[in-house]
Formats: C-alpha cells, structure tokens, sequence
C-alpha cells in the first residue's frame, strides 16, 4: 500500500510547474441538500478557484504535463479542443506565466460561440489559435501533430499535449489531489462517494489516487460529457496500468479500482446544453452562489439528484469552466425565463 508520504515522495520526483494557488477549499452544500431533498450529506470541492484565469482542473494538470515540456527544453505548447475549451484557456494562461507561446487547435464543429467566455479569454492571454472544422477525436489529434511538426521545421521546440503522455502525467496532478483531500478532511468527514465529470486525467487520477491511498471503499462516479469521441473506458484502464507502471507500482498488486461511468446525461451530445444541466447550474448558483459551466460540471451536477438515498457522505468535484457561461447566454436565459 502506498500511502500519504511515500506517494507524496514519489510524485515530488517528477518536474512541475507551480501553476496551483491551493489547496482548493471543501464547502458544505446544505441549502442546495434542502432545495434537493437530497437524503445524504453533500459538498463540493471548488478547483474553480484553482489556478490560473478563472481556474479549473487542468491546472493540476499542467502543473505536471508543462513541468515536462519545461524540462525538455520546450520554447512553445500545442494542444487544443473545442472553440470554448476550458483546457484551452488554461494553457494560454499557464504559457503566459511561464514564457512560453501557446498554440492552439480549435474545433468549431460544434457551432459554440466564438470571442466570448473561454475563446476571448485565451485571445487575451495570447494564444494563437488555428482552426479545425471536424469533430474532436483521432483527427483532432493529428492535425495537432501536424501543427507540432510545422513548428519544428521552424526551428521551435513545441511541445505537444496528446494522448498518452496528457492522460498519463495530466493524472499525476490528481494523485497529488487526492493526497490534498486526505489531508484536507478528517476520516469522519472523508467522503463515501465522489461524482466528477470524467473525460480522462481528473477521473484517472482520482480513482487511482484514492486507491493508493488506502479509500478502497469510495465510489468514484464519472459523469460523461461525450458518448464517442475519444474511448473512455478503456483510456482510463490503459492509463492507470502506465500510471503505475511510471510510479514502480505493480499494478497487479492492487485491486484493480473499480470503473464507474454514467453517460446518461450527455444528452444530444457533446457541448450540448440539456434541461438537466441547465437546471443543475441555476440551482447551484441561486442556492449556493457557485457558478457551474453549461455541459461540464453542470451535467455532473445534474445526475446527483438520480444517485440513492443511502445516506453515503457524497462529495461533488467542481472541475471548473464557469466562464462558457457567456457563450450559452441565450439557454441559460431561457431556462430562466421560459
């Protein structure tokens, strides 16, 4: 078992960026229980206001994956998503701060608002942005590569944030979370159920982490926010097995963890708003003052109210990407003002 100090040793091994102002706080949400009815204690940990421009969860992230590139050598970061990328606009802020030009590969298959919420704010930090019309997946991917190769050609030493190593060491950032958390609550207060959106290194890194640590018996829920764009089952095992792998850590030791995955609240898709979530982020910010984004956090948000009424301590992670808000004005609206 590889517990508190020994996984804090091995973690401080690897290079990082100091791009985390935390650890981010753990707050009660007994107005929202109420509102809900929920029948089991609920809290929300806030890496909303972790990091840099508006924070979020990559900046766990990046604190490891920029620690690299940084160590390689690397004069400028290429990744991407879609126009309203929340990666996206943590990057540029965290290329910003380190001196380094950041590139990114935009997606505007999904027809999101462009020069507002996450794109403004990542064209004010800098980011030079190119322009990709298909869907997010494999050719995302590669026309990301290709952008990498056309700045080495150039002389420059980008460094390219894609799958495996962005799964991989992007997990580490939530292994070092999931020791802040222990640190964070007493065991009587240490939650018995975590819900997160799960796309990838935050879901990973949770799971594994709390595994590590010795919480064999917390559930870890993972809510979808895409159904088919990238395989997400199987990149959470693969990358647990290379986590382990790069950590000395048999994985064969361990009880594998347990993959807990809802995509029932995806809805038309990725990016889309549905009544749920939209539901999900007005109550949480009229209830709690916490602001939620559109089809993120807000789908995850969404899916407490369907979880059992068990009594289970639940702890909802707040992933970040607030400022989609402003790109999604009008359903917001609406959903106010029917």
């Amino acid at each position: 078992m590889h517990l508190g100090n020994e996984l804090e040793k091995k973690l401080s091994e690897f290079p990082q960026a100091n791009l985390c102002n935390g650890p981010s706080p753990v707050q009660d949400l007994t107005n929202l229980s109420a509102k809900w009815k929920l029948d089991f204690e609920l809290s929300i940990k806030r890496d909303d206001l972790l990091g840099l421009a508006f924070g979020g969860n990559k900046s766990r992230q990046l604190e490891f994956l920029l620690g690299d590139a940084i160590a390689l050598g690397a004069d400028c970061i290429v990744h991407g998503g879609a126009v309203q990328s929340n990666y996206g606009r943590q990057v540029a802020a965290a290329c910003a701060q380190l001196d380094l030009d950041c590139y990114l590969v935009l997606s505007d298959y999904y027809n999101q608002k462009l020069d507002t919420g996450s794109h403004l704010i990542s064209q004010i930090l800098g980011a030079k942005i190119f322009y990709f019309h298909e869907q997010l997946g494999d050719s995302h991917e590669i026309e990301k590569r290709r952008l990498s190769q056309s700045l080495e050609k150039l002389g420059r030493k980008p460094y390219l944030i894609t799958y495996p190593k962005s799964e991989i060491l992007g997990s580490l950032g939530y292994l070092k979370a999931t020791l802040e958390l222990s640190r964070q609550l007493p065991a009587d207060r240490f939650p018995q159920r975590i819900v997160m959106p799960a796309v990838g290194a935050t879901y990973i890194g949770a799971l594994l982490g709390l595994k590590l640590l010795g919480y064999t018996d917390v559930e870890v829920i993972g809510v979808a926010p895409l159904l088919d764009e990238y395989p997400i089952e199987t990149t959470v095992l693969d990358s647990m097995k290379a986590i382990c792998k790069l950590l000395e850590i048999d994985f064969q030791s361990i009880d594998a963890p347990k993959i807990n995955l809802d995509f029932s609240f995806v809805g038309e898709g990725y990016s889309k708003t549905t009544k749920e979530s939209l539901g999900a982020l007005v109550d949480f910010a009229k209830y709690e003052g916490v602001m939620l984004d559109p089809v993120y956090t807000s789908k995850a948000a969404a899916s407490l109210k369907s979880l059992p009424s068990d009594g289970k301590r639940t702890l909802f992670w707040h992933t970040g990407g607030s400022p989609a808000i402003f790109a999604y004005a009008n359903e917001i609206l609406e959903h106010i003002n029917p």
